[in-house]
């Protein structure tokens, strides 16, 4: 009998990682979070379903790293947005070094995000030597470079009728590709296990790009009240460079050119609308 292949989620329970997690299983993956020193595993099992495994290991201890990915043969890892210089460059530089010693045949990074191209951040400059060092690693890699996720947006799901307020920290005419983490751990699958995509980075996006009035049209269709749009702060310093730049490179968020080189079809926002669990307006007293 064949035995499961094993991929190790680096970043579990945080972020973007559950669907990448999910998407892993969904495809017969097991799947193994890799955890830092200092998360609590009990939260684990409320965003992955049972029988997921974990094993806890610092970028600081690298004989720990090594074993917590032994007979794992894929690495799927999410950049984190550090506080620090040089941070996130030396945890992906440990990650890499553990998973050649430990024999990983593949490495997917997930940006989290995609870097304004010609625009000069500390944040995007981090992440493109982040790409650098994952495209130039000891394991074959590929990397998604995400146009913003619509769960980011709306974390709590669809906005309370009542209210009639679309909280939104982009710029309202700008067009954003938004991303559903659905298509997110479709594309981290893909690219994990295309060999094709090996050496290869791919802008991956929403399957179309809206500005701030019309994603707020569409989603108060779906609930049946108009809403508007609330002038909202971003949820992290990453996000607030994004979208505090973006009129520098206004068309950088508009499309996922790398949708079709790897084979996946983005979910559409109707397609999202419906998967949400309706929401009644309520009576305000």
């Amino acid at each position: 009998m064949p035995i499961t292949p094993i991929v190790a989620v680096a970043g579990l329970p945080d972020g973007q990682c559950p669907e990448i997690g999910h998407a892993f299983l969904a495809a017969g993956w097991r799947v193994r979070a890799l955890l830092s020193p200092g998360k609590a595993e009990g939260k684990l099992l409320t965003t992955l379903p049972p029988g997921v495994t974990a094993a806890t290991a610092s970028e600081d201890d690298m004989a720990a790293l090594v074993r917590a990915l032994e007979g794992v043969e894929i690495l799927a890892a999410s950049a984190p947005m550090a506080r620090r210089r040089g941070q996130a460059e030396a945890w992906l530089a440990a990650l890499l070094g553990a998973a050649a010693q430990a024999g990983v045949r593949r490495l997917v990074l997930n940006l989290g995000m995609r870097p304004l191209p010609g625009v000069a951040h500390p944040v995007f400059d981090s992440l493109r030597r982040m790409e650098t060092l994952a495209l130039a690693g000891p394991v074959p890699a590929s990397v998604l470079r995400p146009t913003p996720i619509l769960e980011e947006l709306l974390p709590d799901g669809l906005p309370a009728p009542e209210a009639g307020l679309l909280p939104y920290p982009a710029p309202p005419g700008q067009r954003i590709a938004w991303l559903t983490l659905r298509t997110l751990g479709e594309a981290a699958v893909e690219a994990a296990t295309r060999a094709d995509a090996v050496g290869r980075a791919f802008d991956i996006g929403g399957a179309e790009p809206l500005e701030g009035e019309a994603l707020a049209a569409r989603i108060g269709q779906a609930l049946g009240v108009k809403l508007q749009l609330a002038e909202a702060t971003a949820p992290g310093e990453a996000q607030a460079a994004l979208y505090r730049l973006l009129p520098k490179a206004p068309a950088a968020l508009e499309d996922g050119a790398g949708n079709a080189a790897l084979a996946i079809e983005a979910e559409s926002l109707a397609e999202w609308l419906a998967r949400q669990p309706a929401r009644r307006m309520t009576r305000v007293a």
